[in-house]
């Protein structure tokens, strides 16, 4: 086909205005709107009278106008002011069906197609002030995606778009948008970079450890919280076994150990477990932590991991036991007697079962340190709590009131034979002697029972317990005795230091 010079003139601006543009690119590489004006101002200027440019939101899937141009300032103006009122979900905009199909809109005659109302009725205020004779929507196509969409028109009584000057425009936005997709693409990248990094920031900002545990049972992630816990950095345990790293003991809600299988038996079977367990710091001392394992979808449905959120319980079961017992012997103190006595009447009386308190006080005490000093006192002390607490079974309590008084609760004990069991236990505990600086003494105890006769509240009993006591000790050392409703006969228990 002959050309005329005019033709071929165009064709050689064209060719080169596309080989500008493409060499500007490189300019835009971070800035999307940016290639938008480049594509704008050259349709503008070479094909066009008016070209608006619509692209993709970084992170989203909606369409904004990033560049408008035309030959006239007024028609600028007035297609910015458009622009403004325009959104891609608009159904009277040009955009949309072309961004959602990827087909371009190409309408060489406006006036002629008689379908600006059924179109682009959101334009009727442009078209009839300046009236139009071509209009095309053309999709920015790259990697088989729609970036965004070029519109352009000419003013009416203007030569229409022809099959050239479309295939030029569409040449021009599908260039472009191969550097807008890698400036898209950059923009999310970055956009997921940063909601990763605030993310890790929020993970880190809590007092929580939180651990990813891969399924080969290795750590895969470790939060700022879990270095302060734990003592160890991330770079130390990444990719490390969880249980040579953290020595994990699993326990069942009565503190009983709960066995590793059973622990992941029951994850396995809920998708999560929480409980407590008890694990190591680096130094080695122990931890206490309030455990929460759940795990975590993979793309396919099947289980990838498991996260643990773990709350370091260590200095407030620590602040709780300094509390509720003894700071000298380590038993539980007159605080957590009231409060075990309790529970333990109550079960006695749900059960209808016996339950007895015996007052232990040790006989001639205060010669011990009036003999030995205060130090030596504590240590015998020491030793005949550890015996006394060795001596009962682990359903009984032993606690210590203060000086050199403690309480015993026996539960399911309602006899005098199971009294005398539980005074021989004592007897035996602590027959044995205690070295005190050079010498070795024994020490003896007065003993008080009191039986529960299914009405009284636990000071009540624990008074009882008491007064029997009283009367055991006027008896002689190394005596005990009973209160009402029952009297235990007099049990004598070795007497070597009174």
């Amino acid at each position: 086909m002959d050309l005329t010079l005019d033709q071929l003139r165009r064709r050689v601006e064209r060719a080169e205005a596309l080989f500008e543009l493409t060499g500007a690119l490189s300019e835009h590489l971070e800035d999307p709107a940016g290639l938008g004006r480049l594509v704008a101002e050259n349709i503008a200027s070479l094909v066009g009278d008016a070209v608006t440019v619509w692209l993709l939101r970084v992170g989203d899937d909606e369409l904004e106008s990033v560049a408008v141009a035309h030959h006239d300032p007024a028609g600028r103006a007035l297609l910015e002011s458009i622009q403004l009122s325009l959104s891609y979900r608009d159904t009277g905009g040009l955009s949309r069906p072309v961004m959602d199909s990827g087909v371009p809109l190409v309408i060489a005659d406006f006036d002629a197609s008689n379908r600006q109302a059924e179109v682009a009725p959101a334009y009727a205020r442009w078209v009839e002030q300046f009236g139009i004779s071509s209009i095309t929507a053309l999709p920015m196509r790259a990697r088989g995606r729609v970036v965004g969409v070029v519109g352009t028109s000419r003013d009416r009584g203007a030569a229409h778009y022809t099959d050239d000057d479309v295939m030029f425009m569409q040449a021009l936005a599908d260039c472009a948008a191969i550097a807008i997709d890698n400036a898209l693409l950059l923009g999310e990248a970055r956009h997921a970079q940063e909601s990763l990094r605030r993310q890790s920031q929020l993970v880190d900002q809590v007092s929580d450890a939180i651990i990813l545990i891969d399924n080969d049972s290795r750590i895969a992630s470790w939060n700022a919280a879990a270095e302060a816990i734990y003592g160890r950095r991330a770079q130390e345990v990444l990719g490390q076994p969880a249980q040579a790293m953290m020595g994990t003991v699993f326990l069942n809600p009565d503190g009983s150990e709960l066995s590793r299988q059973a622990f992941l038996e029951r994850r396995a079977m809920d998708g999560f477990w929480r409980g407590e367990i008890r694990e190591r710091h680096a130094d080695g001392h122990r931890l206490e932590l309030m455990c929460s394992s759940t795990a975590v979808p993979g793309v396919d449905g099947s289980v990838s991991g498991f996260v643990c959120v773990n709350r370091d319980l260590t200095a407030q079961r620590a602040a709780s036991h300094e509390a509720t017992h003894d700071p000298l012997t380590g038993l539980p103190n007159r605080r957590l007697l009231n409060d075990r006595l309790t529970h333990a009447l109550a079960r006695a009386t749900r059960r209808g079962s016996g339950l007895a308190v015996l007052f232990v006080d040790l006989d001639g005490f205060k010669n011990v340190n009036d003999t030995y000093g205060h130090d030596e006192g504590d240590l015998v002390l020491r030793t005949c709590a550890r015996r006394l607490a060795a001596a009962m079974r682990a359903s009984d309590t032993v606690t210590r009131l203060g000086g050199d008084e403690f309480v015993v609760i026996a539960e399911d004990i309602g006899s005098v034979e199971g009294a005398h069991s539980v005074v021989d236990g004592i007897t035996t505990a602590l027959a044995a002697g205690v070295p005190v600086g050079s010498d070795f003494i024994r020490v003896s105890a007065s003993i008080g029972i009191a039986f529960y006769d299914g009405h009284e509240d636990a000071a009540d009993l624990v008074r009882r317990a008491d007064a029997a006591m009283y009367r055991a000790k006027r008896t002689g050392a190394g005596h005990a005795d009973f209160d009402q409703p029952a009297r235990l006969p007099e049990a004598r228990l070795p007497k070597v230091f009174a």
